[in-house]
């Protein structure tokens, strides 16, 4: 989906969009829901709202594919023009605040926004569950049975009490 960046200045520098479509990850489409909200003052468009949906992630420790839910407030900065002469796509104007340069683009691809968005937010290291490899007895044949010193017994036998 595309956006003329023509038809929000004509349409008093502002327009909401609901977005409902599915984006490809890893060569299968999921389906994402988003609302967001553009707005141009001067050079620069800010984008505003929220996206959310579902995708499979693969948990880093028993490897199974699992459903993953996301939901995330989106607050972006994009300079129609270029601001300076040479910078990158870029450019942090404050702690923090980045505005990404469109270079005279006539076109948003929010397709291609989104994506970014939402794989930017994802989890690095995703963990299905606290306890997944406990569970699983055929991740448990992988690891090392090392015998116990024997004098780490005497710990076994320590009972913690809780404060009252």
């Amino acid at each position: 989906m595309y956006i003329n960046i023509d038809e929000i200045k004509n349409n008093k520098n502002e327009i909401v969009i609901d977005y409902n479509d599915k984006i490809s990850f890893e060569n299968e489409l999921y389906p994402v829901q988003a609302k967001l909200h553009f707005k141009i003052c001067d050079n620069i468009m800010q984008i505003e709202g929220n996206v959310k949906g579902n995708t499979k992630l693969i948990c880093n420790r028993c490897l199974k594919e699992n459903d993953y839910r996301f939901s995330y407030k989106i607050n972006e900065l994009y300079a129609l023009d270029s601001l300076l002469d040479k910078y990158p796509d870029e450019y942090e104007i404050k702690d923090g605040n980045f505005v990404n340069d469109l270079n005279g683009e006539k076109e948003f691809n929010v397709d291609d926004f989104l994506y970014q968005i939402i794989t930017i937010n994802l989890p690095n290291n995703y963990v299905c569950d606290i306890n997944c490899i406990e569970n699983d007895e055929n991740i448990k044949k992988y690891f090392k049975n090392s015998d116990i010193d024997p004098r780490m017994e005497i710990f076994k036998e320590i009972i913690v009490k809780e404060k009252e």
